[in-house]
């Protein structure tokens, strides 16, 4: 289900290309991260808004690719600076 993100920032304006991503906490152990992912949501659309913008992003079709837990959300603007992580909890 698609879902909206609202971000601002000097190059995240209309005509911006942004990406969207969500980081899996880790899970460590033994001094192994048994749950590392780093998934690229696909965005499909963005609407200028205050003083950014609002991105529209679905998550992946395959609900392995990112299983239910603590992410961190975050956007990535068209120089691949991404904005700080926003704590996001993705249930079964």
């Amino acid at each position: 289900m698609p879902f909206t993100v609202a971000a601002s920032g000097s190059r995240l304006v209309p005509g911006a290309s942004p990406r969207v991503a969500l980081i899996r906490l880790g899970a460590t152990t033994h001094g192994n991260d048994m749950d590392q992912r780093y998934v690229w949501l696909t965005v499909s659309g963005t609407a200028p808004s205050g003083d950014g913008l609002t991105i529209t992003a679905v998550p992946p079709a395959n609900p392995a690719a990112a299983p239910p837990g603590g992410y961190q959300l975050v956007v990535v603007d068209d120089l691949d600076s991404p904005s700080p992580g926003q704590m996001v909890r993705i249930t079964g």
